[in-house]
């Protein structure tokens, strides 16, 4: 709608003012933070599945792997500096808003203080409107912190 193309808009056009006043400074303190799903599946090397065999013997024919169907919820969180925390999500889980508060808590924040201490203070957090990262119990558990919310374009 034109109401979603005027905020997506704005939004942009508040974060690139403020990224203009402050520059890098700002870029520094982003930590982005998305969820995405993976494949359980490792794909043999082509050395490792070598082997050896007579000069005029035939090949071995290669089965190609086929990705395994379990799928894996992978929540990532990056900055400018590379990958703070990649977790795996529990199978069958979902990431709702308890989770993710849970998440925050007990492995970001560890996380950042061991490869980040310089943001533990001042982070920004970009992450998407999804309800499980809008939730009170998130918003407060960030205010807490002092950890800002970058706005992010619906």
């Amino acid at each position: 709608t034109e109401q979603q193309k005027w905020t997506r808009y704005e939004t942009c056009r508040v974060n690139l003012e403020r990224y203009e006043r402050e520059g890098d400074i700002m870029l520094n303190r982003i930590i982005a933070i998305d969820e995405t799903w993976a494949r359980a599946y490792e794909p043999e090397l082509k050395r490792q599945s070598a082997e050896w065999r007579h000069h005029g013997s035939p090949r071995k024919h290669k089965v190609r792997q086929n990705p395994s169907p379990v799928k894996l919820m992978v929540i990532l969180a990056y900055d400018i500096r590379g990958i703070i925390l990649c977790h795996f999500v529990p199978h069958r889980q979902t990431v709702n808003a308890a989770y993710y508060h849970a998440y925050l808590q007990n492995n970001l924040r560890r996380a950042i203080r061991n490869k980040r201490p310089e943001l533990l203070d001042n982070a920004i957090i970009l992450h998407d409107n999804a309800t499980s990262h809008t939730a009170d119990i998130v918003k407060a558990r960030l205010q807490r912190w002092r950890w800002e919310v970058l706005d992010h374009p619906p």
